[in-house]
């Protein structure tokens, strides 16, 4: 896990310019259950079991992350739109890195405090922001044509006690979940040619501008009976007051909320005691700005869950997640989905 985790999260794939990652990730499922890439989108897309099977259940990642897609080239500088939820408050000095021609390490315009006055006191608009390419106008010109996307440039690094700091683990760590997942369902002793079953795995795109092309386009063409919707939410950290916070370490976050099926997260929890699988609930009285808000209203809806891995300093160039809390949420889907073809 922790390697697939570390592979996917340095492969670019900001939302509209996953390529990159979705080859990686393509060849990762495959090595257990029969894949196609979708080229338009490009969503990837696995499945076992008997095709065209009156039972058909989705688990869905959504493999894009946030980023920039730039807008404005003078003098060796860009300006930029945001690509997804980036935090304007975290900007000045970092580096990014822009994906024109060839790939470009740039660094965040930052006005030296002594210099600084008070209307830079405060966080820049995205549309302030500027980024140094330290190119002269002609060649920035020539390698970042108008339309090159962008994101932070930020290693990723195993922390103590089984943790790993990164950009992108919002969410390629859900799909490394699925990708696990997929492992272990393909190395059970089912025989899933003799079961009125498929299952299919959607590694989808666009979640992070908020509309969830990706899982959209990937839930009606794969018409399941039940998704579950694998993705991120809040780990708890200091100075943050709001109650139903998840806990770093302390397992997945399964969804209670009017948009999921209760029938489902009640299984998912029953068999989280039944095998010892550390859980958490997390609470939400309204929509749950996932995937799986998409999905359920998919067709002529569609009975759906939704399964969160706690995550620190989300939208981050070093969001942190325990590799425990991941191996945890792919038992616990894996044990989910027997439970339902056998």
């Amino acid at each position: 896990m922790k390697d697939l985790i570390l592979q996917l999260c340095s492969c670019d794939g900001v939302s509209g310019d996953e390529w990159d990652v979705a080859n990686l990730a393509q060849k990762q499922l495959s090595k257990f259950v029969e894949t196609f890439k979708d080229e338009r989108f490009p969503n990837v897309l696995g499945r076992i079991g008997k095709k065209n099977s009156s039972k058909r259940i989705l688990l869905d990642a959504h493999i894009d992350q946030i980023g920039f897609i730039v807008t404005y080239v003078k003098d060796g500088f860009l300006k930029i739109s945001p690509c997804g939820g980036i935090d304007k408050r975290i900007f000045p000095g970092i580096c990014v890195e822009i994906f024109g021609k060839e790939k470009i390490i740039g660094t965040v315009c930052s006005i030296p405090l002594h210099l600084s006055s008070k209307k830079y006191e405060q966080p820049l608009e995205i549309e302030e922001v500027v980024i140094d390419s330290f190119l002269s106008e002609e060649k920035a010109k020539e390698l970042i044509p108008i339309g090159s996307y962008g994101n932070f440039f930020a290693p990723s690094i195993q922390l103590l006690e089984n943790k790993i700091c990164s950009k992108g683990l919002d969410n390629r760590s859900g799909v490394a979940v699925v990708i696990k997942c997929a492992e272990l369902l393909y190395k059970s002793d089912i025989n899933w040619e003799d079961l009125d079953c498929e299952v299919f795995f959607l590694l989808s795109t666009k979640e992070e501008t908020g509309e969830s092309f990706g899982a959209k386009v990937g839930t009606w063409a794969t018409n399941p009976t039940e998704a579950i919707s694998v993705d991120v939410s809040f780990a708890n950290q200091p100075n943050i007051n709001k109650k139903n916070l998840g806990e770093l370490s302390k397992g997945p976050m399964i969804g209670i909320s009017p948009v999921l099926n209760r029938k489902m997260s009640d299984k998912m929890i029953e068999i989280a005691k039944e095998n010892k699988i550390p859980y958490q609930l997390e609470i939400m009285s309204n929509r749950t700005a996932t995937n799986a808000d998409f999905i359920s209203v998919t067709r002529s809806g569609v009975k759906t869950s939704l399964v969160s891995i706690p995550l620190r300093y989300m939208h981050s160039p070093c969001e942190v997640i325990d590799i425990n809390d991941l191996e945890n949420t792919a038992k616990l889907l894996s044990l989910y989905v027997k439970s339902q073809v056998v």
